[in-house]
């Protein structure tokens, strides 16, 4: 058994159809002809018509396009453009500080005044006034001591 398919031919139109068919043909063409003939002018007529309104609408709506464009640029599209500048500002999350940051300024604030603290503690203990300090440094050594004379 062949695996291609195998298709039956239809027998060609044999002489009395034939007959037939050739006369429907011609039928057809006429008529279409017929046809033609009659919707043609119309056609064309249809065509002018439709050209001369087109040309209408083009030459009332130019200038309307022209007035809205204008009205856009000029008034509309300003007015938009700061409605949404001002949205998009109250859209916007407002800034949140850093738990960070604030931790690192709260500890730099603590830090000075402790080590200032510190600082007065020390000179306080060591019986040091602003009295003792030398006034000038004719007083001081070369390694910060304080020579007496």
């Amino acid at each position: 058994m062949s695996l291609q398919p195998r298709f039956r031919r239809k027998p060609l139109a044999s002489g009395k159809y034939q007959q037939r068919l050739t006369r429907a043909q011609e039928a057809a063409q006429t008529g279409t002809a017929r046809a033609a003939e009659r919707i043609g002018p119309a056609a064309q007529r249809a065509r002018e018509v439709a050209t001369v309104r087109i040309s209408d609408a083009r030459a009332w709506t130019a200038p309307r396009l022209e007035r809205t464009a204008h009205y856009v640029e000029n008034e509309l599209g300003p007015k938009v453009g700061s409605v949404l500048h001002t949205t998009a500002h109250k859209v916007k999350p407002a800034k949140t500080r850093s738990k960070r940051r604030i931790v690192a300024v709260v500890l730099l604030v603590v830090g000075g005044v402790a080590s200032t603290l510190g600082a007065l503690a020390r000179r306080r203990n060591t019986g040091m006034d602003d009295q003792d300090v030398p006034a000038d440094a004719d007083a001081m050594s070369d390694n910060g001591q304080v020579r007496t004379p």
